[in-house]
Order: C-alpha cells, then structure tokens, then sequence
C-alpha cells in the first residue's frame, strides 16, 4: 500500500506533518464534503490535504485543498459554507500525533515509520486538554526529516 499524504499542522511557525486525519471524524459523525473526485492520487485516497493550527489551545481547520468531482480545486469554503477562514474542530476528540526529528525505522504504509520523537498532543471536542513528547531513540546516520513536502500538496 502506497504511503499516504498527511494533514498538516502549523506548530510554533513551522509545518508539520500528522500522523492522524481529524477531518475523518467529522465524516464518522455525519459531516458531508463536497462531491471529491474517485482518484486523486493512490498517495492520497481520501481526496485531500487539511491544514490544521492550534490557536488559543483550540483545533481549527485553516486550509483544504482537494481534487473535486467536476475536475476543479476546492477550498475551505466549499467544504465549510461561511467558514472560508478557518473552522473549530470542536468534533475532534482524541490524540493528534505529530512526528518529530528524523526517520528511525522507514515504513511505505500509512503513519507506519518510526521518528526520533512524536509529539503528542490530547484534545477534547477540539480544546487541547494535554500534550507530551515521546522520544523513540536516535536515528541512523543520513536519515532525513519527516514528511518531506510533495509540490502538489504546499500551502
């Protein structure tokens, strides 16, 4: 199975790849998306990229780009009618795990690959209730860094 593209996160002025898709619980839930293409890519099956920002200790959605049916772009706005800014995941209940340092154990599956640490950060309906570091160990000489960006997936 082909690695999938992560969500993004901005963490203290950087990006950062996640190792969860929060906008997935929105669906379980019932939340609908637009009509998204059958295919994007087989590095991205789910049919889009969310940025997401903690800001005030709250989870929000602050960019999407996906592939849409009609063959055309969309944005925050067409998934969020009224919301072309940024959305409060107030849905989201759970662990965001965000990969830090550089690769351990390498993996071509999704969030399989092991990192120098994983920083993990609690969320209650979308309200950061606790965030800790777990260290994996040290990584092999000439390891790279997480997630390196594919273009077609930049903010």
């Amino acid at each position: 199975m082909t690695a999938q593209a992560p969500e993004r996160i901005l963490i203290n002025g950087d990006t950062q790849g996640l190792s969860e898709w929060p906008l997935e619980t929105y669906i379980g839930l019932g939340g609908q998306l637009p009509e998204l293409n059958d295919f994007w890519s087989s590095a991205n099956r789910r049919g889009y990229v969310g940025t997401w920002q903690i800001i005030d200790e709250r989870l929000y959605l602050i960019k999407i780009r996906a592939f849409l049916k009609d063959g055309g772009f969309g944005n925050l706005g067409d998934f969020f009618p009224g919301y072309p800014d940024r959305v409060f995941a107030h849905w989201y209940c759970g662990a965001l795990t965000i990969p830090e340092g550089k690769e351990i154990e390498h993996e071509n599956s999704e969030f399989q690959a092991k990192y120098e640490r994983d920083r993990l950060i609690q969320f209650e309906n979308g309200v950061v209730t606790k965030t800790i570091i777990r260290h994996n160990g040290e990584a092999p000489e000439g390891a790279h860094d997480p997630f390196q960006v594919a273009a077609w997936w930049q903010p």
